[in-house]
């Protein structure tokens, strides 16, 4: 199962499978990024992105205006503020922001946060793209900023619908907006593999689903498709081997893949320790039997 071709039409679902060293690097203002993914390998449907926040470094207040973001920190702690709520995420936990909602985090702590954001619709990747500079210096020294970069971050803003400079008066609770957290717990145990729901249908209005799944040793899970969604799956810890295609593919810690709607796949843990793994089904998600599914893995 290859890497999707860089040049891949607008609108198309493709299959995807790479390392984050095989994806594209960039620096926002300083900050080092990966896009996993790109709005047009999924359709428009989501991207993801990759990127890690220094000690005592953060996002300032912003307002994503097109892009609800569910945060998933890998690594470290972050304080987050999402409207009238400030949340602090340590790793293994997530939290789901709507669109139009004024966010803004720093890490607190004393080694680097690692953060994975999943952005729907896809969009972001592209803005990005286009206001970064091309990844340059070490994560503890990078380039200096200059008056272009700022420039084009601005401007860039606006027509990508993103605000920089909400007034402090958006981080005001407002009634019915559904901020929700997921802490590092089990929420399906029927058999040894398991997986707990981050952000669900009723959640994101049907964009996406998003599980965090947990394969232990010697487990694999059974060939299955999806008439409808595309799904993906990102490796956060361990190792597992996905079957998709003609030839096993082995992947660790941070490959990405994606299959089409139809695509038959299995996946199994022979690593001879624990593995997890995020999966997201996109549009609506995952159906009422597949945690079911999953804990039927056998050794």
């Amino acid at each position: 199962m290859p890497p999707a071709a860089s040049g891949t039409s607008e609108g198309a679902i493709n299959v995807v499978s790479r390392s984050c060293d095989e994806a594209i690097r960039v620096r926002w203002l300083g900050h080092p990024i990966t896009l996993v993914t790109s709005h047009a390998e999924t359709g428009s449907a989501y991207s993801l992105v990759l990127t890690s926040v220094s000690p005592g470094q953060g996002m300032k207040a912003r307002i994503h205006f097109n892009e609800a973001i569910a945060y998933y920190l890998l690594e470290g702690n972050l304080q987050l503020f999402a409207g009238g709520s400030d949340f602090h995420l340590a790793a293994g936990e997530s939290v789901y922001i709507p669109a139009a909602m004024a966010q803004r985090f720093h890490n607190p702590g004393s080694q680097t946060a690692w953060l994975v954001m999943v952005c729907a619709p896809g969009g972001y990747d592209r803005y990005l793209l286009d206001s970064s500079s091309p990844e340059a210096g070490s994560v503890d020294n990078p380039p200096p900023i200059t008056a272009r970069d700022l420039d084009r971050v601005k401007v860039l803003a606006h027509q990508y619908r993103i605000d920089l400079y909400p007034g402090p008066e958006t981080f005001k609770d407002k009634p019915g907006t559904p901020v929700a957290r997921a802490c590092h717990r089990k929420d399906d145990t029927s058999g040894d593999a398991y997986c707990r729901l981050l952000a669900g249908i009723e959640l994101t209005g049907g964009a996406f689903s998003l599980l965090e799944a947990t394969l232990p040793s010697g487990t694999q899970i059974p060939r299955y498709s999806r008439e409808n969604e595309t799904e993906a799956l990102f490796v956060l810890e361990g190792e597992i081997v996905v079957q998709a295609g003609e030839s096993p593919i082995t992947a660790s810690t941070r490959h990405f893949f994606q299959f089409p709607p139809h695509m038959p796949r299995a996946y199994g843990n022979s690593s001879g320790q624990e593995s997890r793994f995020l999966l997201l089904a996109t549009p609506n998600g995952f159906d009422p039997g597949f945690s079911e599914h999953f804990a039927a893995g056998h050794s």
